[in-house]
């Protein structure tokens, strides 16, 4: 579609260069795989790609409130003295220590941290994908002092999730987090989970008291935002909207909704990833593709219900989880944004390898 295109094509607008980019996005990442399952050889290597994840997510999550800090304490300057149409946006032109675009309004209880990344909602999804780095290290590693840092660094991690303003982390990271519990729950180390519990549990009841005000205007928000346009319907009219346009069985041609290719040409912007494949690809393009994650999907619950250890069974089933989570979340598009896309294509070769580990490790055994 993007080489008929190209035929109208002018200096402003190249369809065909739209569609390489579109290309690089949707499956630019898929050699990951192959990378990950090359790299990591062995038990040693797969607990320092967790820790090293972990130690990042601790820098960023502590960047991130200082950031806070910063802006309620006025030593950046709010979105006062903006535009009208800029006042209730992130937007750069209030950037605070780290990261990009920031807005933040008390008067209107209005606040969007990108902590350190270049927009909030990259830092948001961020948050998310954090969630199973730390959970996994604090539940499944075998050192304690690092099963303590995960489980601190998954305590900041909520926090950002509580004063970075963004829906999305606000109720998804609290809700894998208990997801994940219950998935891992039948092992045998209930101690553990309490403490995570309980952690969880202590954090956010410690927030409330310490900022009540903070807490309540995020549930009101989120409550508000919730009734102003529930996701069904949001879905369903981005949906319609990808279905009224798209053009034949083949859509309308890669990265012609991929907001990254801009540049190249006339874009459009769908703000859920499923309908944004329709418009692109057509029904077609859609099967094919959902062919493809349903595919790492069985095979990565095929690896790791092979595993009987308990420490790389506890890895398996925290990478599958965020595998199936981001393979059929239509909300939003992940799978078209760093770091999420390149996490998922990576933890693919990382599930895939665990079984392989663990064979080596019976072999040496033997």
């Amino acid at each position: 579609m993007n080489g008929v295109q190209q035929r109208h094509a002018t200096v402003d607008n190249q369809p065909f260069l739209v569609g390489l980019f579109g290309l690089k996005v949707l499956l630019g990442y898929i050699p990951l795989i192959t990378c990950a399952y090359y790299l990591i050889r062995n038990r040693q290597e797969l607990q320092f790609l967790t820790r090293l994840q972990v130690i990042l997510i601790l820098i960023c999550c502590i960047l991130g409130l200082i950031q806070f800090g910063l802006i309620v304490t006025g030593y950046c300057p709010d979105n006062t003295g903006l535009p009208e149409n800029l006042l209730l946006r992130a937007n750069v032109q209030r950037k605070c220590l780290v990261g990009g675009a920031l807005g933040y309004l008390p008067l209107q209880n209005f606040i969007r941290l990108p902590g350190t990344f270049i927009a909030p909602w990259h830092w948001a999804w961020f948050l998310v994908s954090s969630t199973f780095f730390c959970f996994a290290t604090a539940f499944s590693d075998p050192k304690f002092h690092w099963r303590l840092i995960g489980l601190g660094t998954l305590s900041l991690v909520i926090l950002n999730a509580i004063v970075c303003g963004q829906r999305t982390a606000l109720l998804a990271v609290p809700s894998i987090i208990i997801l994940l519990i219950i998935a891992t729950s039948h092992i045998s180390r209930v101690k553990r989970i309490l403490v995570i519990v309980v952690g969880i549990f202590l954090l956010i009841l410690s927030t409330w008291v310490l900022a009540p005000n903070m807490i309540n205007e995020r549930v009101d928000n989120f409550i508000g935002r919730w009734n102003a346009d529930p996701p069904v319907v949001f879905l369903t009219k981005q949906t319609n909207r990808s279905w009224q346009a798209h053009r034949g069985f083949l859509g309308n041609g890669l990265g012609q909704a991929t907001t990254a290719a801009r540049g190249l040409g006339k874009t459009q912007l769908i703000e859920a990833y499923y309908p944004k494949l329709l418009y692109e690809l057509g029904p077609f393009g859609v099967a094919a593709f959902l062919f493809l994650v349903t595919n790492i999907t069985i095979l990565g619950f095929k690896s790791y219900h092979q595993l009987r250890d308990h420490s790389l069974w506890g890895y398996g089933i925290v990478f599958w989880v965020f595998i199936v989570l981001i393979s059929y979340n239509p909300y939003w598009y992940p799978l078209d944004t760093d770091p999420v896309a390149v996490y998922y294509w990576f933890l693919v070769g990382v599930l895939f390898k665990l079984p392989k580990i663990q064979q080596q490790e019976q072999d040496k055994a033997q």
